[in-house]
Order: C-alpha cells, then structure tokens, then sequence
C-alpha cells in the first residue's frame, strides 16, 4: 500500500490544483490510499513534516513535494513505491 499526505490550507488554489492531479492518477494505483489533512485544523502535521508551504504531499511518510506537484512527476514518484 501506498500512503499520500495531502498538507493544505483553506483558499489555497495550488492546493485545489493539487488534489485534482491526485483525483487524476488514483486510479492507475490501486494500492494507493490518499488523506488529505487541512494544516489550519491540524497545525501539528505542519510541524511533523516540516511544512511551511502548501500545498505539501507525503508518501510513505516522507515529504515527496511542497508548493504544488506535476501528474508526470507524481506517476513517477508512485512508480518508485
């Protein structure tokens, strides 16, 4: 299984682009399971990981990407998993 964080914020348009890139390659990773947590209710994962720009996305419990993320990008860093 494949875990992916998506770190947002609220009104954050890069965060709105992020989170259709996911929508887009889910399903061509079936194992993959997506959470997408709001750093303004859980200021804890920001700290966590690290975060001081959203939107951030972890996999596997590792920041992969931090300020927006590219579908080509993305499918090869799940390819790697």
């Amino acid at each position: 299984m494949i875990q992916l964080k998506l770190l947002t914020t609220s009104g954050c348009s890069r965060c709105d682009q992020a989170k259709q890139v996911i929508q887009k390659v889910q399903p061509d990773f079936p194992d993959l399971k997506v959470e997408i947590i709001n750093l303004m209710e859980h200021p804890e994962m920001a700290v966590q990981y690290g975060v001081m720009v959203s939107p951030a996305i972890v996999i596997n419990e590792q920041v992969a990407f931090v300020g927006g993320v590219r579908e080509d990008r993305l499918r090869e860093r799940l390819r790697r998993k």
